[in-house]
């Protein structure tokens, strides 16, 4: 992987926070806080602010409204990795990353203000544009905040400050769905407040709790600073080979995106298979399944994330105080004695447990896609009796849904994890962590696009659907939901081949060679 010429870091990331203090669990909730804001925004604004506001600018073009706006989601995700390499080189009195966070959260709250005055005046250009600079400084927000585990969080709680992360999205998520169903009546405009009012008060959380020093005294400048082009490059390079394992992470990350991406057309699924010729009835189930989704991933990610806490606990005295690592799995170094036990290779701290979260989530997931199939042909058998299939298999959504979000909140509790354990430098920490955000615009791409391209393809238009219908067949929903199953699938066998290289003591720990 390319280094940082510009920048060298000294020898505190030599050791990194393995040997700090152990956290109390509430500061972990701190200095991961953030991510419950930036949950509660993309939740919000994707299913409610974002259609509304395509039905009120683009009256006519909708659809086309809506996409350029996803379209800008996407392509705001490929910031991450030039801010966080921004920030791994950022030289401030209150350390690297609070400046870079202080910045971008001011950004996010005028341009949020800006979309607010946009969308009251009806221009929908500008907004476009206003909506891109939002999601780019979120983006700068969390992968700034990213970097703060690994440079304060000690190794052995990693995996538990990851799972923390992930429940604070799944939590912000849903407190963005209830907060849609309460103020339903209220000016759709006051979300913009909700969501500029939770991230300044998580920024100024995290900031508080981030106990950061000078960066200043911790890095020197180097004269031979690389041209532009060259600097950029270097803000999305990762040598696949040598970093192996972080690279099937970064694909298991990808074809996660990919697969949820099909949960955006589950309206047009429920109104196409339960044919309830009634728009809010329907918009009602979507919301009640999504409700119950994101509650059992919020508390199955909170569950997740405290074993895992307590197995990387447990495994923690095992760990040698400065493990020598080989090239090759299972070689012992020559200063070890023959047959002696303190010889014995251990994969690091909370790895493997954290891999089988993960591996078992994502397998989870795909078995419980079948879900929506089999609701849908228990429907298509009751198509006479619509009253019926509302009053009879609704509830069968609803708790589907629930069942897969244990999936969910399982797998990311350990993907979370897993990026913070597998981190090839912990010195570039929040541009390594802002390549997953690349991964991420490329598994929504792939998978919105694939899924539409099906439902097209497999799904035969009935042209006597009412206004409110897409209109689709069930064959092409049958697709979608099926390459949604192979994709989580795959995402678990790419988990599944992760294998770290086992660690060693090192020659001044052990008894002289043999």
């Amino acid at each position: 992987m390319a280094g940082s010429p510009g920048v060298v870091a000294h020898s505190q990331h030599d050791d990194g926070p393995s040997h700090s203090k152990p956290l109390a669990p509430l500061q972990l909730l701190r200095l991961t806080s953030l991510s419950l804001a930036y949950g509660f925004m993309l939740a919000d604004q994707g299913i409610l602010l974002a259609p509304l506001e395509a039905e009120q600018l683009f009256p006519h073009k909708a659809s086309l409204g809506l996409g350029m706006m996803a379209v800008s989601c996407g392509l705001a995700q490929l910031v991450g990795p030039a801010a966080g390499r921004w920030s791994d080189q950022h030289q401030s009195v209150w350390g690297r990353r609070r400046p870079g966070i202080l910045l971008s959260m001011t950004l996010v709250m005028l341009s949020t203000a800006a979309l607010w005055l946009l969308s009251v005046n009806r221009l929908p250009v500008l907004f476009l544009i206003f909506f891109l600079v939002q999601q780019c400084a979120w983006n700068v927000l969390l992968s700034i905040q990213a970097g703060l585990v690994p440079d304060l969080v000690p190794q052995k709680q990693q995996g538990a400050a990851g799972g923390a992360s992930a429940a604070n999205v799944l939590c912000g998520a849903l407190l963005a769905l209830l907060t849609v169903r309460i103020s339903s009546k209220l000016d759709y405009h006051l979300h913009y407040l909700f969501t500029a009012g939770l991230g300044f008060f998580f920024s100024c959380i995290v900031c508080l709790a981030a106990n950061e020093q000078s960066s200043i005294s911790a890095m020197t400048q180097t004269h031979n600073k690389p041209g532009l082009c060259r600097q950029v490059k270097e803000c999305y390079t990762l040598d696949l080979r040598r970093h192996r394992e972080f690279s099937i992470l970064l694909l298991s990350k990808a074809l996660y995106c990919a697969s949820v991406m099909v949960k955006g057309f589950l309206l047009f699924f429920i109104q196409d298979t339960f044919l309830l010729n009634d728009a809010s009835v329907e918009q009602t189930l979507v919301a009640n399944s999504a409700i119950a989704g994101e509650t059992a991933a919020a508390i199955s990610a909170i569950f997740a994330t405290l074993m895992l806490g307590v197995q990387a606990r447990d495994q923690a005295p095992n760990l040698k105080s400065k493990p020598y690592e080989v090239e090759e799995a299972g070689k012992c170094p020559s200063s070890c004695v023959r047959n002696s036990p303190e010889c014995d290779p251990v994969l690091p701290s909370g790895i493997v447990p954290a891999r089988r979260a993960g591996l078992c989530g994502a397998f989870w997931m795909g078995l419980f896609w079948f879900g929506p199939l089999l609701v849908g042909l228990c429907v298509q058998r009751e198509r006479e009796d619509k009253a019926v299939a509302a009053k009879e298999w609704s509830p069968y959504m609803i708790v589907g849904t629930a069942v897969w979000g244990i999936g969910q909140g399982v797998y990311l509790a350990g993907d979370q994890a897993l990026n913070y354990m597998l981190l090839p430098d912990p010195a570039q920490a929040a541009r390594l962590l802002g390549l997953t955000s690349v991964c991420a615009c490329v598994g929504a791409v792939f998978g919105g696009a694939a899924f539409g391209m099906l439902l097209y393809s497999f799904g035969t238009h009935d042209p006597t659907a009412s206004s409110w219908r897409p209109g689709y067949s069930f064959g092409g929903y049958a697709a979608m939901f099926l390459l949604a199953v192979c994709l989580s699938w795959c995402c678990g066998f790419a988990l599944r081949s992760i294998q770290p290289k086992p660690s060693y003591p090192s020659a001044s720990t052990m008894q002289p060679p043999c």
